[in-house]
C-alpha cells in the first residue's frame, strides 16, 4: 500500500477502484488523489489534463501535482525498484 496520507477522505485510498466502489472514472471522480492517479494509469500528464478538465486552474493543478501526484509517482517508481525493476 502506498504511504501518502489521505486521512481527509472518507474512504481508504483506492477503495473506489474496487468492486461496487468502482467510481473512479473521470466524470464521477470521487476527489481522492490516488483514485485520479490510478484512473490515469499513473501518467502525470494525463492527471494534469484530467484536473484541468475538472475546472482547476493552472496554479491549483501545479500545487496538486506537487503535493499529491509527484509523490505518488515517486512511490510507484520506488516500489518497482524494490520489486526488482518490474
Amino acid at each position: 500500500m502506498l504511504s501518502v496520507d489521505f486521512d481527509d477522505y472518507e474512504h481508504e485510498a483506492g477503495e473506489c477502484l474496487r468492486r461496487a466502489y468502482a467510481h473512479f472514472t473521470h466524470p464521477r471522480w470521487c476527489g481522492h488523489p490516488r483514485c485520479m492517479f490510478e484512473s490515469c494509469g499513473g501518467d502525470l500528464a494525463a492527471v494534469e489534463g484530467a484536473l484541468d478538465a475538472h475546472g482547476y486552474d493552472a496554479h491549483q493543478v501545479a500545487r496538486m501535482l506537487e503535493s499529491f501526484y509527484v509523490p505518488l509517482a515517486e512511490q510507484r517508481a520506488e516500489e518497482r525498484l524494490l520489486r526488482g525493476g518490474r
